[in-house]
């Protein structure tokens, strides 16, 4: 009988720990950890009237598989705030997997790249411009005029923007490479589309 109630008292102490372990996140204790917040190493802002496109050009000559145009501008009013517009026109392209037309950007001083490790962008487009096709994404580090390093996505996921837009939050990662990066080449490659129409830019950064 003894033997009987010291095992129960041995099963009873422990089923109190476990209940104490449980109410105190198994131990660990106290509030989940807040992520520190993204610092980017260098960033685009569009709200200066007179910054225009803060340097984004078309890269002319450094297109693939893409023989239409491509005009880069700063638009304030389509979808209410500043925002990187680039109008483009697959549809000589709308059998293509990869299409792709590129804007660029040229560093007036050599970024280091030593802390780089993803490209950030928000990306809007317009169903309404296309009867099909969509679209990927890759960017581009360029370092003694040689491609240094790439990022890829396949796809991209969308929601609704409001007035017809789509909008997807894009994060290219790189390989992380040590050197300094002279110009970023942001492709915007089209998969059988035939789109044809402005696509905006907005939150464009490094980190």
């Amino acid at each position: 009988m003894k033997l009987a109630k010291g095992f129960l008292a041995a099963v009873a102490a422990i089923s109190v720990m476990a209940l104490s372990c449980a109410s105190g996140g198994g131990g660990g204790g106290g509030a989940p950890k807040e992520e520190a917040p993204v610092v980017p190493v260098y960033s685009w802002n569009f709200d200066d009237s007179g910054a225009g496109t803060a340097g984004w050009v078309a890269a002319e000559g450094e297109f693939w598989d893409y023989k239409g145009t491509v005009a880069v501008s700063r638009d304030d009013s389509t979808l209410g705030k500043a925002m990187l517009k680039v109008d483009l026109d697959y549809s000589k392209d709308s059998s293509s997997e990869w299409s792709e037309p590129k804007i660029k950007f040229t560093f007036g001083t050599p970024l280091d790249l030593s802390t780089v490790t993803r490209f950030n962008f928000d990306f809007y487009y317009n169903p309404g411009f296309s009867q099909r096709g969509s679209f990927k994404s890759k960017v581009v580090v360029m370092e003694g005029g040689k491609e240094k390093t790439t990022g890829e996505a396949e796809s991209l996921k969308f929601e609704d923007a409001g007035n017809g837009w789509m909008k997807a939050k894009v994060s290219l990662r790189i390989r992380k490479v040590s050197g300094k990066m002279e110009a970023v080449v942001l492709g915007i490659p089209g998969y059988r589309t035939n789109y044809k129409g402005p696509v905006f830019f907005d939150n464009i950064y490094w980190d």
